[in-house]
């Protein structure tokens, strides 16, 4: 069985530029400001205001995810944790606070 170095090469330059893609949109999607962190973490302050935990905790997920170095993040997500009485992931939060 004869190999084809040149169908190889040419299905592995296509695949690398596949990966060099890919990797370049998935930096962009990280890539995101601290107005936008700011504007999560109010919108879920005011769904916490309202009740609203679940809604609340979707933006405080997208914010710790944006900047996982952010502690208030970390905070008002665990607070929101405790409201809807889920101590363990509360506990988590609040230990990475800590550290």
């Amino acid at each position: 069985m004869e190999f084809d170095t040149v169908q190889l090469s040419k299905t592995m330059a296509g695949f690398l530029i596949f990966l060099t893609y890919c990797d370049s949109f998935i930096s962009w999607v990280e890539c995101v400001s601290q107005a936008e962190i700011d504007e999560h973490l109010n919108v879920g302050m005011n769904l916490l205001a309202r009740g609203s935990y679940s809604d609340a905790l979707t933006h405080f997920h997208a914010a710790v995810d944006a900047d996982p170095s952010n502690y208030m993040s970390y905070y008002k997500r665990a607070t929101v944790y405790m409201a809807l009485s889920r101590s363990k992931p509360a506990l988590a939060d609040f230990d990475k606070i800590l550290k």
